[in-house]
């Protein structure tokens, strides 16, 4: 885990070791009701995509990736500041960065 600060913006990321995302399951993550193929238990799919809605209701982003270490990466970032609501728009769109 690394907490670290870039600008306007706050960031934790998560890395593990494990067998990671599938290159065709990066894009669908966050997805409501997705589930990698391979998934081990009986998630429903809605783990990832109630952690996006959070992020972005907080105008942040969440992101995911390939660690460093072999598995997955998992990171997001907050701004420091409430944007003005006026100027941000929608919570649920991404922010530029």
């Amino acid at each position: 885990m690394c907490v670290a600060s870039h600008g306007d913006w706050a960031t934790l990321e998560f890395n593990d070791s494990g067998s990671g995302f599938a290159s065709a399951d990066m894009v669908k993550l966050g997805g409501r009701f997705h589930r990698p193929e391979g998934s081990i238990g009986e998630s429903g799919g809605l783990g990832l995509s109630i952690a996006q809605a959070i992020v972005r209701l907080h105008y942040g982003q969440l992101e995911f990736d390939r660690s460093h270490l072999g598995g997955a990466r998992v990171s997001f970032s907050l701004p420091h500041a409430i944007p003005d609501v006026q100027q941000a728009g929608d919570p649920g769109a991404p922010l530029k960065t």
